[in-house]
């Protein structure tokens, strides 16, 4: 397919998608849709053949193309989306649907190539599974909400799109719970600072300061660190220096994302300061490397239980469901005995 015809038409599924074009009713004709849209005669052509092999709309001669009413919603192909290009078909697959699990053909399809596959993804009867996918996805959300596709986010809330996520502040007042009763009211928190590259972490501390706020908690000057860490060996070590070599003394320290943690850890044994003896640390998130240290606690997101969810998603969607679906996920606390 052209540039030229996609675009065109994506333009036509939106009108159809928004109401401009109701389900029925007659499309412009051929020339009215050339002065319209700016395209030439034959990207019309070529558009309006496709649409009608794919059954969006139907010319009658004599009277014009008409919208065709939306087809039977079953879902007869699935694609799932990753953000890792080398792993993404063997994973997706594995996690999600196995072969005995799945009755219609799968395709996995890395994150950023997602534009390239329009055309087949907007076809009736796709139906699309973003695993934790970026903002700028966003783009390509809408394209498949005009055509009329199922969409599933996972461990992502954007809009109103259905979704399976990890409940964030329900797991937060958890953690947060244990870590103020383990280590003192008193906190220290390290974080990136949320970005539209990990949008995951506006929800995130947004749940932390709430949920540090009704737990007690309280913080002292250079107790805060949210930094955006584009030298992390520097950062922690001035943020480790802070937090173990200064006169700060506080024991309950809290890391938002996952990749810091360990290097903090390490920074900390530096400065002889040993987690569960000088401080309690929990962790946002799951790091096997942290799994033998006492006093951490570690998030563990609960990807099979949100897989699981995927398939209940799957079933209903096949079944037409018209219904929002939206499902919370508690994490689970992994703590090493002291």
């Amino acid at each position: 397919m052209s540039g030229k015809v996609e675009a065109l038409r994506n333009r036509i599924l939106a009108e159809i998608g928004n109401g401009t074009l109701p389900e029925n009713s007659r499309i412009p004709s051929r020339n009215q849709l050339v002065r319209k849209y700016g395209f030439s005669r034959s990207t019309v052509d070529r558009t309006i053949s496709m649409l009608t092999a794919e059954g969006r709309l139907s010319g009658k001669r004599g009277s014009g193309t008409f919208v065709l009413p939306p087809p039977d919603g079953a879902i007869r192909k699935l694609f799932i989306s990753d953000y890792d290009e080398q792993n993404t078909g063997s994973r997706m697959k594995n996690r999600f649907f196995r072969k005995m699990e799945c009755p219609v053909p799968m395709e996995s399809i890395y994150e950023d190539d997602v534009p390239l596959h329009f055309a087949e993804l907007t076809r009736p009867g796709a139906a699309m599974i973003w695993y934790c996918p970026a903002m700028y996805s966003l783009y390509g959300m809408r394209i498949l909400e005009q055509a009329g596709i199922p969409q599933l986010l996972i461990n992502r809330d954007y809009l109103n799109y259905d979704s399976i996520a990890t409940d964030q502040n329900a797991t937060m007042h958890d953690a947060l719970t244990w870590l103020l009763i383990e280590g003192g009211r008193d906190l220290a928190v390290i974080s990136y600072q949320p970005t539209p590259d990990r949008p995951y972490l506006y929800e995130r501390t947004i749940a932390f300061f709430e949920c540090a706020a009704r737990l007690g908690g309280r913080f002292g000057s250079n107790a805060i660190h949210f930094r955006d860490f584009l030298d992390p060996a520097q950062e922690i070590a001035e943020t480790g220096r802070i937090l173990f070599a200064g006169n700060l003394n506080v024991r309950s320290i809290a890391v938002l994302h996952f990749d810091l943690a360990l290097p903090l850890v390490t920074c900390g044994l530096a400065y002889e300061k040993i987690p569960g003896r000088d401080y309690l640390l929990m962790c946002f998130d799951y790091v096997p490397a942290l799994l033998n240290y006492p006093g951490v606690c570690l998030v563990r997101q609960q990807f099979d239980f949100m897989a699981h969810e995927a398939i209940r998603w799957f079933t209903e969607r096949r079944k037409n469901r018209k219904e929002p679906f939206r499902e919370r996920i508690k994490g689970e606390l992994v703590i090493h005995p002291r």
